[in-house]
């Protein structure tokens, strides 16, 4: 009898556990946001702190706001999803490692596809002014 009802536990458990996961953003969607939104926290600490008219939490949440928006998820979500892989450091490892692989590759590798649409322009308006700057000399 016990170990019927141990079953059904782990049973109930797991099925807990798979509908759960089901609003995780998957690891490589997860990667994409995450790379976003340190960019744009990056960005209204480094650049955004400056102007002192600004109030900084209030950009900064637009900034977020923006890079949800962006990727089609909400604050919600991310924050359950990143939550999800803060509990289970491994996943969060290959998610961080795998964006650090692909920042360190050159632009002009031919390994090189940048996952979001507006890294992949400003990264394509960056070669391009390398190479007028190349034909210049």
């Amino acid at each position: 009898m016990r170990l019927f009802f141990f079953s059904i536990v782990v049973f109930f458990a797991a099925c807990s556990n798979n509908n759960a996961s089901k609003n995780i953003l998957k690891p490589e969607k997860m990667q994409a946001v995450l790379w976003d939104y340190f960019r744009a926290d990056a960005y209204a600490n480094e650049i955004l702190r400056q102007d002192t008219s600004l109030n900084l939490n209030l950009e900064s949440a637009k900034l977020q706001q923006k890079v949800f928006n962006q990727h089609g998820v909400s604050k919600e979500q991310f924050y359950k999803s990143y939550q999800y892989y803060m509990e289970h450091k491994d996943k969060f490892k290959d998610i961080l490692d795998t964006m650090i692989v692909r920042q360190q590759r050159p632009v002009n590798s031919p390994t090189y596809q940048p996952e979001n649409k507006a890294v992949k322009k400003e990264e394509l308006i960056r070669k391009k002014a390398i190479d007028t700057i190349k034909h210049a000399e």
